[in-house]
């Protein structure tokens, strides 16, 4: 009789300690995935205000070169990709705004008084600044999901 009861104190024990375990892994599994889901909106949202940038950038430069609507439908399409596209497919938007951005860069370092101008280099260290953030939250992001 003792030794049915200690038997199931026992087992009781060991059930308990799985018990404590599984929920412990479960918590810790819903923490990372919701500390994933703010670091990718967090990428979301810096992603968009490049995009914002890029947008006034363009209205900057528009004047010293003539931009292709196609351009403005690409930002537009672009920052609505953002809010719909799963991680792995913002890196084609990020890819194809970093582009964008190179146009734009090629076009200002083509006219000197553009370079000099105060908005377009206010706004190029706030896309710079911006790039940084978003590295940083990329980082975090893959640091989590590893």
């Amino acid at each position: 009789m003792v030794i049915a009861l200690i038997l199931i104190a026992v087992i009781s024990a060991v059930v308990v300690a799985l018990l404590i375990y599984f929920i412990s892994v479960y918590n810790r599994l819903y923490r990372l995935r919701n500390s994933a889901s703010a670091t990718l909106g967090q990428v979301r949202v810096a992603l968009k205000k490049r995009l914002d940038m890029i947008e006034q950038l363009l209205g900057a430069v528009k004047s010293y070169a003539e931009f292709e609507r196609e351009t403005f439908e690409k930002i537009t399409s672009l920052r609505a990709a953002v809010s719909r596209e799963s991680a792995g497919d913002l890196s084609d938007v990020d890819r194809e705004s970093r582009s964008i951005l190179r146009g734009i860069m090629a076009v200002a370092e083509s006219y000197p008084e553009l370079k000099t101008s105060e908005t377009v280099s206010k706004l190029m260290e706030s896309i710079r600044g911006i790039e940084d953030e978003i590295a940083r939250h990329r980082y975090t992001y893959n640091n989590i999901v590893q």
